[in-house]
């Protein structure tokens, strides 16, 4: 039997990220990106840290900065890696989690285990993605 790791893991691969790039987003495994010259344009899933064999949960993490701000940080932070990532709080940028831009403005986390259906979580996913963080990203990018 597959832990729920495994499977969580297989769903994205399976289906969430197809539906992500289908919808223009680029990425795989747990990072997504919007395309940008300009700009790092970051959605990364982030597990809980209280997630086991039997189930998890997880929410969704925005980043976005501009890759000349980046860059100049990297001289000021020498431990600034040379592409951030969405699930570090970093003192540049922009960042938010995706339940601060769902109508809730609550924080929002899902769960996985052997009673999600996984297809409506993968459509959740993906239209809370679409819906909520891309906009809210390509507003902070035209407006830096």
């Amino acid at each position: 039997m597959s832990t729920a790791q495994v499977k969580f893991k297989e769903l994205i691969k399976n289906t969430i990220a197809p539906a992500l790039r289908e919808n223009g987003l680029k990425g795989s495994g747990q990072e997504f990106s919007i395309k940008s010259d300009d700009y790092w344009a970051l959605i990364g899933l982030q597990k809980s840290m209280y997630s086991d064999s039997q189930g998890l949960k997880f929410t969704i993490n925005i980043y976005v900065v501009s890759k000349q701000q980046w860059e100049e940080g990297r001289e000021q932070y020498s431990y600034f890696p040379k592409k951030p990532s969405p699930n570090t709080k970093w003192q540049l940028g922009w960042s938010e989690r995706i339940g601060m831009l769902m109508p809730s403005k609550l924080d929002h986390w899902w769960e996985f285990n052997n009673r999600t259906e996984e297809r409506e979580l993968a459509q959740q996913v993906v239209h809370a993605i679409m819906e909520y963080a891309v906009p809210a990203m390509q507003s902070r990018m035209k407006n830096a």
